[in-house]
C-alpha cells in the first residue's frame, strides 16, 4: 500500500467486491455526480470503498454523465470496521431527522432505531432517503461502512432487544437528574447504545421503563438541548470514552 494521501480524491461507496484491475461502471446517480457535479474527466482520480474491501485508488476510463467507468488501480487501505455504537432515537421533523442521521454517521453509530414514543412528532420514517444519507455522510467522512438504519418500532422493543444483545443502556435526562458520564461507567463487554427522546421529552413512565431495562440517564450539563444537539454530544462522549 502506498504512503500517498488521497484527501482531496472524491470517495463512493461500492457495495461489491473491490479488486486490483477491475473495470466498473458506477450508478447513473454515482455518474452524474462525478462528471456532472463534480465535472471529473477521463484520467481523474477516485477512491472507492466498503467494509470488506478496503479503499481503491481508481481512474476514471469513461466519463459519461450516466454510465461512468472506473478502473481500480492500487489498494490504498485494509477495511476499518466501525465499533458497535447503538442509536435510539425518536423521529423528528424531516430535515432534523436528516441531520440527525448525518451526524449520527459521522460520529461512528453502526446502527440508528427509531423509536414510537408518546410525544413523538413524527410517525413515518423514509429508510432509503436516511440510507443515502447515511451513505454520503460516510464518503464525506471517510468512514468505511454505512451505519444500519432500522424501521420504526416501539420502545419497549428495541429495549428488549437491547437486553439480548448485551447493550449497555445510556438515556439523556432532560431534567438533569442524570450522572455525567466518564470512563468508568463504561463496560468493556457491552455494545453502548444512546437513547434519546423527542423534541417533547419522555414521558414519566418510559423513564421508568427505562430505567427497569437498565438505562443509565445521563445529564449533558447546565442547559437544555436541542433533541439534535444532545445526540451529536452524547455519541461524542461515549465514543470517546469507550477509546480512552
Amino acid at each position: 500500500m502506498t504512503n500517498r494521501t488521497y484527501k482531496k480524491c472524491p470517495r463512493l461507496y461500492m457495495p461489491t467486491d473491490l479488486q486490483i484491475g477491475a473495470d466498473l461502471r458506477l450508478t447513473a446517480e454515482q455518474s452524474h455526480y462525478l462528471c456532472t457535479v463534480l465535472r471529473k474527466k477521463q484520467g481523474d482520480e477516485v477512491v472507492l470503498f466498503n467494509e470488506k474491501s478496503g479503499a481503491f485508488l481508481c481512474v476514471l476510463e469513461t466519463a459519461h454523465k450516466k454510465k461512468a467507468v472506473l478502473n481500480l488501480r492500487e489498494k490504498i487501505a485494509a477495511p476499518q470496521p466501525t465499533q458497535p455504537l447503538h442509536l435510539i432515537i425518536a423521529p423528528l421533523k424531516k430535515q432534523t431527522t436528516d441531520m440527525v442521521v448525518q451526524k449520527a454517521t459521522e460520529c461512528g453509530v453502526s446502527d440508528i432505531h427509531f423509536i414510537k414514543t408518546q410525544y413523538t412528532n413524527a410517525e413515518r420514517i423514509k429508510l432509503e432517503r436516511l440510507e443515502a444519507i447515511a451513505k454520503e455522510a460516510a464518503e464525506q467522512c471517510e468512514r468505511f461502512d454505512i451505519p444500519a438504519i432500522h424501521a420504526l418500532c416501539d420502545l419497549e422493543t428495541v429495549l428488549k432487544s437491547g437486553r439480548e444483545a448485551n447493550w449497555q443502556l445510556f438515556a439523556g435526562a432532560e431534567d438533569g437528574s442524570g450522572a455525567r458520564l466518564n470512563k468508568t461507567m463504561i463496560e468493556s463487554s457491552h455494545v453502548p447504545a444512546l437513547i434519546i427522546g423527542p423534541e417533547g421529552g419522555f414521558a414519566p413512565d418510559e423513564f421508568k421503563r427505562m430505567e427497569a431495562h437498565g438505562a443509565v440517564m445521563l445529564d449533558f450539563g447546565p442547559r437544555i438541548l436541542r433533541t439534535e444537539t444532545a445526540t451529536i454530544v452524547g455519541l461524542s462522549l461515549l465514543d470517546h470514552y469507550r477509546q480512552a
